[in-house]
């Protein structure tokens, strides 16, 4: 025998148990926290194992050349079936993915039949291909449960705009072409931006990564017309869906209303959005208590990413207990339980600057239509809803996030996408100021 062929049973073992370290290393980067009757729970818990004992059984499986060969088949077969399996769940973006998806398989494949020399096995070839199914189908987005509240809301008949670039309504100042409003409440300045934007939504429901630039859904929108009436201001948008948003105030007690909404014609799936986004600014030092658990003051703090100081964030359970939460490193978990309390319908957040109250936001719409099943990414009971706070710096009076998204994938590990439904969403927000 050459040394060439005397080197084919080494390359083989070599190339199965580097199969078993990726499969580890591929283990140790999946969310876990996952209950038994949840897909991800066998797709990251239970399926690395078994990938990492037919990866360990063909490298050193016993001396019986049938049953070396048909463990060994699984692994070409698992390889070549992942794209295949792909393109049947992911037809967009998938096809991108095939050809170069089929690589490592046919270089499995190549080195099993340089070492059994055989034909291979059809029930281990089944195998492989049950387990590529069982990798893949789990990955595809779930169905959405997110709430749309509609109707459309209906404003008083006003006249165009004179100012569309900025509209003062003391004490709120509405910038009409980007939808940002920016209201003062105490010594703090507080802009929202309330309309509901999807950044990288995917026509397949796979995971946005692989989702082709060209296919991947990012929201834009322009001013279609703006309209001025007495205490308000009525804004509609055109663009990748309808949105309007409706601005009133009453400036005898300095409270101010804004009524967002967003149309979709069909069920959109991403992996980040914002239903709303608060930036806080003017402030010494921030913190937020939550109507749920009103007597807790959460500061808003800097994070890191992908990996580092950790990230906090609020959800809403699928048993209405409303939880604020640190995660472990960055924004993945375990999660810590700071707060917690039952939220029943409207959210009001309120702010203090060193302890001295500022004013109260009231998020009304939020909680009745956020999807509530579990995130694929963030694991550990965690939603798909969050919100999430975050400071710039380390510096107290560092401007602040607060991130609102009804269903998304930010917290966690992975880029899987989530779905809104179909329909009108609203967001109805009210801002008042402390009473002096």
């Amino acid at each position: 025998m050459d040394r060439p062929v005397r080197r084919i049973p080494t390359l083989w073992r070599g190339l199965c148990l580097a199969h078993g370290a990726a499969v580890v290393a591929w283990w140790m980067l999946l969310p876990g926290g996952f209950p038994l009757s949840h897909p991800r729970f066998w797709a990251h818990q239970v399926l690395p194992w078994v990938l990492l004992a037919i990866s360990l059984g063909a490298a050193f499986s016993p001396r019986r050349r049938n049953l070396d060969a048909a463990v060994g088949f699984v692994l070409p077969a698992l390889w070549l079936g992942l794209p295949l399996v792909g393109l049947a769940v992911f037809p967009q973006s998938a096809l991108r993915l095939v050809l170069p998806g089929l690589a490592p398989g046919g270089v499995l494949l190549g080195a099993w039949l340089a070492r059994f020399r055989c034909r291979p096995s059809v029930t281990a070839g089944l195998i492989g291909i049950a387990l590529a199914v069982a990798l893949v189908v789990p990955q595809r987005g779930p169905d959405p449960d997110t709430l749309p509240a509609g109707p459309l809301p209906r404003h008083p008949p006003g006249v165009p705009s004179a100012s569309p670039e900025e509209v003062a309504l003391e004490p709120a100042v509405v910038f009409p072409n980007s939808g940002r409003v920016q209201v003062t409440l105490g010594t703090l300045e507080v802009s929202l931006e309330p309309l509901l934007l999807f950044f990288d939504a995917t026509p397949d429901r796979c995971w946005t990564i692989f989702c082709p630039s060209s296919d991947r859904r990012v929201s834009h929108f322009e001013l279609a017309k703006a309209e001025e009436f007495v205490g308000g201001l009525a804004l509609s948008y055109h663009g990748d869906a309808d949105r309007g948003l409706g601005v009133f105030v009453t400036p005898f007690d300095g409270i101010v209303a804004l009524e967002a909404w967003t149309r979709l014609e069909e069920p959109v799936y991403s992996h980040l959005n914002s239903f709303c986004t608060l930036t806080i600014r003017g402030h010494r030092r921030l913190t937020l208590g939550f109507s749920p658990c009103a007597d807790a003051r959460i500061e808003p703090v800097p994070s890191d990413y992908p990996a580092g100081r950790p990230r906090r964030a609020a959800c809403l359970l699928p048993d209405g207990t409303f939880r604020v939460v640190e995660a472990t490193s960055a924004e993945k978990g375990p999660f810590a339980t700071l707060a917690e309390g039952r939220l029943v319908n409207e959210l009001t957040i309120t702010l203090y600057d060193e302890d001295v109250l500022q004013g109260r936001i009231v998020m009304m719409d939020w909680a009745r239509q956020a999807g509530r099943q579990l995130s694929p990414t963030a694991g550990w009971g965690m939603p798909v809803n969050a919100i999430e706070l975050e400071r710039e710096t380390e510096r107290p009076d560092a401007p602040c996030t607060v991130f609102f998204t009804l269903a998304g994938t930010s917290l966690g590990r992975g880029w899987d996408a989530v779905g809104h439904r179909e329909g009108v969403t609203i967001n109805r927000i009210m801002l008042s100021p402390a009473v002096r």
